[in-house]
């Protein structure tokens, strides 16, 4: 009796091991199945950032979860094409293009925006700031005008990381900077007829030669040429 309970012990243990190996195989079966239909119903999306192109597999609806996947967040002034809430096809082209980074400094505040503007009277008029007659604007430290022409864009590329993911990750555009000073309004007495003069120099000689107002030998001018315009 000993004897028959044992082989039936062991019968057992056998036939369950065999049922675990089944229901362990079919379980790993059922993952690559549905990997394998995953990927079947994956569809193939060509994405170009910046002239950096990747292929890339998608099963998501439309364009703006394609690129939330991606680690893109367009900002309101970057072209997307196509359009954001376009459904996603086998085989489509997206193509984005960042607007360029560009710090401005005026009326005491520092902003960091994203233009296509290609001067500096077009990429203030985006955040809604004018130039008036005698402010002066300085791109990248260097006196402009409103109508000068942006330098070329300067890029860099960070080193690679496994956590980046696609090349478009490692291309940064520097920002340009614009920095705008306020002029203000001098009044000059020159015989009996007083005019206004707006300037942001620092000296009363600064402004009146900016001005081109001439001055001769002889001449009184009060304050003196080197006082500070206040």
């Amino acid at each position: 009796m000993a004897s028959t309970t044992l082989r039936e012990t062991q019968v057992a243990g056998v036939r369950f091991g065999l049922r675990q190996g089944l229901a362990a195989a079919g379980v790993v079966a059922g993952l690559l199945l549905a990997w394998s239909l995953w990927q079947l119903t994956a569809r193939p999306v060509i994405v170009t950032v910046d002239g950096v192109t990747a292929q890339v597999t998608t099963h998501r609806a439309n364009v703006a979860d394609l690129l939330l996947d991606l680690g893109l967040e367009p900002n309101a002034d970057d072209r997307v094409e196509p359009a954001l809430s376009s459904p996603v096809t086998r085989n489509m082209a997206v193509t984005v293009a960042r607007a360029r980074p560009v710090r401005v400094l005026a009326d005491g505040r520092d902003l960091l925006v994203h233009s296509w503007g290609d001067t500096p009277a077009k990429v203030l008029a985006g955040v809604d700031l004018e130039l008036d007659t005698g402010d002066q604007v300085l791109i990248d430290g260097v006196a402009a005008t409103e109508e000068t022409p942006l330098p070329p864009r300067t890029t860099r590329r960070t080193a690679a990381t496994y956590g980046q993911g696609f090349a478009w990750n490692t291309v940064r555009t520097e920002p340009v900077q614009l920095r705008v000073y306020r002029a203000f309004p001098v009044v000059v007495h020159e015989g009996e007829l007083p005019y206004t003069i707006r300037t942001t120099a620092q000296t009363v000689g600064e402004a009146l030669r900016a001005a081109e107002v001439d001055l001769y030998l002889g001449d009184r001018v009060q304050p003196s040429l080197g006082s500070r315009v206040t």
